[in-house]
């Protein structure tokens, strides 16, 4: 009996053996994208029932980076207003030459700076 049991034993090695070898399947890791130029349309609904459109462009790091270092006050916070001036001339790529003095006759001023601090996030 024991001389059975090592016959078996030996024709299973040799039935593993003969099976060809099973590959894990190779997982590569996912490709850096740059943000680059990717763009985002904000729509700010104002009071008259109308939506304005905003194109928001990423500039790159380097120039979100200034935006948020030129912004910086003394004491450590932003300037919403030197942030605003930047993010507008950087960031918002339509309407072309936004500026605050726009938002003098139009509603959504506070909400196209979140939706352009989270862009730039």
């Amino acid at each position: 009996m024991a001389e059975e049991a090592q016959v078996q034993a030996v024709e299973q090695v040799a039935a593993v053996e003969s099976q060809p070898a099973v590959q894990a399947p190779v997982v590569e890791a996912p490709k850096k994208v740059s943000r680059f130029g990717e763009q985002k349309v904000v729509e700010i609904k104002q009071e008259d029932g109308s939506v304005e459109k905003f194109t928001l462009q990423y500039p790159g790091i380097r120039v979100v980076l200034d935006i948020y270092d030129n912004a910086q006050m003394a004491n450590g916070n932003l300037s919403r207003t030197a942030f605003a001036d930047q993010a507008f001339a950087e960031v918002v790529v339509d309407p072309v030459k936004l500026d605050l003095d726009y938002f003098d006759e139009h509603d959504g001023f506070n909400e196209l700076l979140d939706q352009i601090a989270e862009f730039l996030a």
